[in-house]
């Protein structure tokens, strides 16, 4: 599924809907809610394909719900679909903005929501797909509507120049608790934005998240959870790391660098092209990288499990009874 350098369009939205632009993209809002389905799993799980597979089997469109899917240029790191994938049924949220664009969970959610309904309103099955739940849950739940401060903002950026990460994560455990527990230690833009909620309201991040309620996306959706066992898990993640070495995602990594992006953007810090600026930067060999992206993505995926299990509504399928989560999102689609 990993391929080099293919130019795909942008595929934001469905071609010739009108209504307002975001960065240049026309969207459309003009149209009923319905049902969806929403496809998660930790990563390596097989989402990508288990959606395309609904996509054939319901004539559905695979609505992208990846963090990294969403910047151009970053494809085999992503692990985006071919060419050949995207040809075979209408594909959105892949390619929509450029490697130095601001895009968070609000961005997504402004270009994604009038999407699905617009597919809805045109009876074609949306399956939501996509590692990044945080997309997934403002998609079908809204955002918390928290006040951003330039001023804050830039402070806490200056002071983790300064002092670190580790240092800015310190302040967090002070101040919410609660919320560090849920946030990396590492995961810098969240922190600062945790502590940017904090210090702009007086009020912690997580007692925010806890008064929002997270009930406004306005779509019936049926939450399907891929899973497997742990050893299986991760020698899927290891095979699927070594491929992206070999199928060039240090040449990628060049070649993004080449077109003038600094390695210091944000989707150059995701797993894989961090590493792969390291080597190519001559920080680690090659083999260390290959190594310290198949023990990152292991903690991610074990990360995204514990967020991922706190949903109760997620009904969860192995990859032995697919057929029985088909024929369900089958009978859920045609209530």
């Amino acid at each position: 599924m990993y391929f080099k350098r293919e130019r795909r369009q942008d595929t934001a939205q469905p071609q010739g809907s009108a209504g307002r632009k975001y960065r240049g993209l026309q969207i459309t809002a003009e149209c009923e809610n319905g049902r969806i389905v929403a496809v998660v799993g930790p990563t390596a799980s097989g989402k990508t394909d288990f959606g395309f597979r609904l996509a054939s089997e319901l004539s559905g469109a695979v609505v992208g719900a990846d963090s990294l899917q969403v910047y151009k240029h970053f494809n085999i790191g992503s692990a985006k679909p071919s060419a050949d994938a995207m040809s075979a049924f209408p594909h959105f949220m892949i390619d929509v903005v450029e490697p130095d664009d601001e895009f968070n969970a609000g961005a997504y959610r402004t270009l994604a929501h009038p999407i699905l309904k617009k597919l809805c309103a045109e009876k074609t099955p949306p399956i939501v797909v996509g590692g990044t739940f945080l997309y997934v849950r403002a998609l079908l739940e809204g955002l918390i509507e928290s006040p951003a401060d330039p001023e804050i903002r830039k402070q806490l950026e200056d002071e983790e120049k300064i002092y670190g990460t580790d240092w800015l994560y310190e302040k967090l455990r002070d101040s919410d608790a609660v919320s560090a527990v849920a946030i990396h230690q590492r995961d810098s833009v969240r922190i600062r934005r945790a502590l940017e909620i904090f210090y702009s309201t007086g009020t912690p991040a997580s007692q925010v998240r806890r008064s929002h309620g997270f009930s406004d996306g306005g779509f019936d959706c049926l939450k399907i959870g891929l899973t497997t066992d742990r050893d299986a898990l991760v020698g899927e993640i290891n095979r699927r790391t070594q491929e992206m070495f070999d199928g060039g995602i240090i040449e990628e990594t060049e070649q993004i660098r080449g077109m003038g992006y600094s390695r210091d953007l944000k989707p150059m810090k995701a797993i894989g092209y961090r590493q792969a600026n390291m080597l190519i930067d001559g920080e680690i060999t090659k083999t260390q990288s290959v190594e310290d992206t198949a023990t990152d993505t292991r903690r991610f995926a074990k990360r995204q499990m514990t967020w991922l299990r706190k949903e109760k509504d997620i009904r969860w399928f192995v990859p032995e009874k697919l057929s029985e989560a088909v024929e369900e999102c089958r009978k859920f689609l045609s209530a």
